[in-house]
């Protein structure tokens, strides 16, 4: 997650560069900023460095190191609190893929249309935290011609468009990669101009054929709907059914359970306990990996003076923390940025060591 990047920066030492001054990056300033006031170089947990080695601002020197430690320290981090927030908190509901539109089920086109756009309307139950993952869109119309289908907001704002041609009542499929993540209760439409055509008069879903709604329903409520056009009083007015109007779409629809991180101000990772905490693990697991690559380096003398087994020793002591405090991190997860959990009853939580 690049959004989460600088809750910490590098290290508080300047990178001097006394060789080459081209060599230091110009955007070093935020290359090494930290929302948080930590640092994967420290005096607590990272080993202590000769102070030579910061003069290397190449691409493969110090600074490398420590930006490539932090990249793979916020991977590990979130894994380890996701296996956690289990403990805490159960999920509402598994993440689904799907398909929209029956074909097989159609018998002829639907006739009589009146208004010019067509598609579907997207409403979820439990929004905040889930992404809405469209992979691939298929048109079926009588009528040839390119068309353009639009994923739209509630506001009428186009968030991404496409073209399919059309004709014959023929499938023609356009794979993409539309994501969107909820924040709100909030609608979604899916909406195409039929240019006078008439698409196949395709469901939903086919509820004869496997006896009992497909289970995306129980998190997300897709209708067939037709407006006169796609600003927002136009949507208002849509009338909605049970038709997918000749589209079929693949789509997934899942939790991202700390995507809700990306959104945070700056002073989040200072002013409140869940964020000073998840900093602080951060910082803990890029102090960890960045002992690793200097314990495997095989070059331990160039960087420290410290010994390789009391460098072993030191990240031994990091895990311990990490597993200690990662359920405490668990069970603060605010409860108002996503939808995706229902809570249980807290656990007692003993921390041996104050770290924040």
């Amino acid at each position: 997650m690049d959004c989460l990047k600088y809750v910490i920066g590098l290290s508080q030492a300047d990178c001097n560069c006394l060789e080459d001054v081209t060599a230091k990056p110009v955007d070093f300033a935020t290359i090494n900023q930290s929302y948080s006031g930590y640092y994967v170089d420290n005096d607590e947990w990272s080993i202590p460095l000769n102070d030579d080695i910061f003069v290397d601002c190449r691409g493969s020197g110090i600074w490398q190191t420590l930006a490539d430690a932090r990249d793979e320290a916020i991977i590990d981090l979130n894994a380890h609190l996701l296996t956690d927030i289990s403990k805490y908190q159960t999920p509402r509901y598994g993440n689904v893929r799907a398909t929209i539109g029956e074909h097989q089920k159609y018998r002829s086109n639907i006739n009589g249309l009146t208004r010019d756009y067509l598609g579907l309307r997207i409403r979820p139950y439990h929004p905040r935290g889930n992404v809405l993952t469209i992979r691939s869109i298929g048109l079926a119309i009588a009528e040839a011609g390119t068309y353009t289908i639009q994923l739209v907001n509630e506001d009428g704002t186009v968030l991404e468009s496409t073209t399919v041609s059309g004709g014959s009542n023929t499938i023609t499929s356009q794979s993409v990669t539309w994501k969107y993540r909820f924040t709100k209760n909030e609608t979604l439409y899916l909406l195409y101009d039929r240019q006078d055509g008439f698409p196949i008069n395709s469901q939903l879903y086919c509820p004869s054929c496997s006896g009992h709604r497909p289970s995306y329903t129980q998190q997300v409520e897709i209708k067939g709907v037709t407006t006169n056009g796609i600003t927002n009083d136009d949507l208002v007015r849509g009338s909605t059914n049970a038709y997918s109007y000749g589209l079929f779409v693949d789509f997934t629809y899942q939790c991202d359970y700390l995507e809700w991180l990306c959104d945070m101000y700056d002073d989040y990772w200072t002013s409140t306990s869940f964020g000073r905490l998840y900093a602080k693990l951060y910082q803990l697991y890029a102090s960890m990996k960045f002992n690793n690559k200097i314990i495997n380096s095989n070059r331990i003398n160039y960087y420290t003076l410290v010994k390789g087994d009391d460098l072993i020793a030191k990240n031994n002591e990091i895990m311990e923390i990490l597993n200690e405090t990662m359920p405490e991190l668990a069970s603060q997860l605010p409860n108002d940025f996503v939808d995706c959990f229902s809570c249980r009853n807290r656990h007692n939580i003993q921390t041996r060591t104050l770290i924040v």
